[in-house]
């Protein structure tokens, strides 16, 4: 009997020091909104711009600074560089950068947020335009004000509609704030 009574003790004892140990009071698990990483760098804020289409320049604001794209015109391709597209075909953008901050900005990075899809509810495709030689893509510095015109490539499926989007991940980790949305048929495409 006293074997049971000192297990039953030490369970109770053991017991109690884990809730004690597990209480939330005087733990602080709120972020910390003031410590450095993870700001705006861009002061500037836009409205999420989801009507877009050829010819339409989006005003993006992110983590990396605020700037606006304009999309020119879109191209079909069967092949780049005589390979074909992962998926049914490439599409080439052509585009305009516009570096609307205060701060120097790497001209590759608004590009970098895009992904172009055929359905909204489903994943999209980044920018390749790096990985191939006969693509103007666009890349270096641009200084506040300066704008760079290139080009941007997407491997695409068949669709009767397009879109050319920021890509929703980002906006869900807070690295881009404001939405954008080309919407284009392939009708519309050269």
């Amino acid at each position: 009997m006293k074997k049971t009574m000192k297990a039953v003790g030490i369970t109770l004892l053991a017991g109690s020091l884990l809730v004690a140990c597990n209480s939330e009071e005087g733990t602080d698990t709120s972020e910390d909104t003031t410590g450095s990483g993870g700001g705006m760098a861009s002061e500037l804020e836009f409205n999420d711009q989801l009507e877009l289409g050829i010819g339409d320049t989006a005003q993006i604001s992110s983590n990396l600074g605020a700037y606006e794209i304009t999309i020119h015109s879109l191209k079909q391709e069967e092949t780049v560089e005589d390979k074909s597209s992962m998926f049914d075909y490439f599409i080439v953008v052509d585009v305009t950068v516009k570096n609307i901050d205060d701060e120097t900005l790497d001209a590759s990075n608004p590009v970098g947020v895009l992904d172009q899809t055929s359905s909204l509810e489903g994943s999209g495709s980044g920018d390749y335009s790096q990985n191939y030689e006969t693509i103007d893509s666009i890349s270096g510095d641009l200084q506040p004000g300066e704008e760079r015109n290139g080009q941007v490539l997407f491997h695409a499926r068949n669709g009767e509609e397009q879109f050319i989007r920021i890509q929703p991940g980002l906006i869900a980790a807070g690295g881009v704030y404001n939405e954008a949305v080309w919407t284009f048929t392939e009708d519309e495409m050269e």
